[in-house]
């Protein structure tokens, strides 16, 4: 059994198609089926339902998976304590939901890449199941995203607790009131991100605890468009305070809730068993100061 028809089974195993896995493995797809068939000889049992363009795991290959993942880990781990102990800068394959993103991570890479130019850091803006299937299959180092469920074994570690605010365009009867009641939002419309948003799940959830109904006449994937929506007054929506910028937002306004207090908590995100190399923990301590300049400045 090779390293790389390890490497090979895992790729296929996340992208459920073999076509797809060979590209992100960087070879030839026939190569790599024959590999996965020599992997699969060696094991005496089909790792693959191959289903037209579709690769299922079996029941052998579900367990395997487990183990390849363990094994795949592992040697990621060997590797980047040598190159700690070589004193090298090394790689590192960071990502963040599209909520968090824009707004902590252009600072924090900037830091890091004046501080130690030899860190060569990939990031990668993802939804937030993408980012935890990654994390989990080692494709990400760490993640900064929301606070996960409780059913997953991977490791959060807090950094800021952030309100959730009604966004309003300037000029909106309501905007000049310091706080705003739920009640009086009744009959307004709003826009909302969609479905595939960790946000969008908690802004509706923090909503039906509180018995509102909301007229969403518009959903989006990304928080530009939800902004530019309600600057030209087609709707109202909820963003994280870390959304709202300091300058050239002339034409929104940010208020709270009167009464209650709807919040997300962000953390950075890791597998309990990954290695963190001198890159990685440099990243969180910059990652956790900018966390915490944030606190004290926008989100107070």
């Amino acid at each position: 059994m090779e390293i790389h028809q390890i490497r090979y089974f895992a790729a296929v195993a996340r992208e459920g198609n073999f076509t797809r896995a060979a590209r992100s493995c960087f070879v030839s797809q026939p190569s790599l089926s024959q590999q996965i068939l020599k992997l699969e000889d060696e094991i005496g049992q089909p790792l693959f339902q191959r289903l037209g363009r579709r690769a299922v795991l079996t029941e052998a290959g579900e367990r395997f998976q487990a183990r390849a993942r363990r094994i795949l880990r592992e040697i990621d781990n060997a590797r980047r304590e040598l190159a700690d102990m070589a004193e090298t800068g090394g790689r590192l394959v960071v990502g963040g939901i599209p909520t968090v993103v824009p707004f902590l991570m252009p600072g924090v890479l900037e830091e890091l890449r004046n501080s130690d130019p030899r860190l060569r850091i990939e990031l990668r803006e993802e939804i937030l199941g993408r980012i935890v299937d990654s994390v989990h299959s080692g494709e990400l180092d760490l993640a900064v995203t929301s606070r996960l469920g409780p059913s997953t074994e991977l490791q959060f570690e807090p950094l800021i607790t952030e309100p959730i605010w009604l966004v309003l365009p300037v000029g909106h009867p309501l905007a000049d009131q310091v706080d705003i009641s739920i009640e009086s939002l009744r009959d307004e419309p709003f826009v909302f991100l969609g479905e595939t948003s960790s946000l969008g799940h908690q802004v509706t959830r923090f909503l039906m605890d509180v018995d509102f109904d909301p007229n969403v006449v518009s959903k989006c994937s990304q928080v530009r468009t939800v902004k530019n929506l309600v600057a030209h007054g087609l709707g109202l929506s909820f963003l994280p305070a870390i959304a709202a910028e300091s300058q050239g937002e002339s034409n929104l306004v940010y208020r709270r809730l009167r009464g209650i207090s709807p919040y997300r908590e962000l953390g950075i995100v890791r597998h309990p068993q990954r290695y963190l190399g001198t890159g990685a923990r440099r990243f969180c301590e910059t990652v956790k100061a900018h966390a915490a300049t944030l606190r004290n400045s926008t989100l107070e």
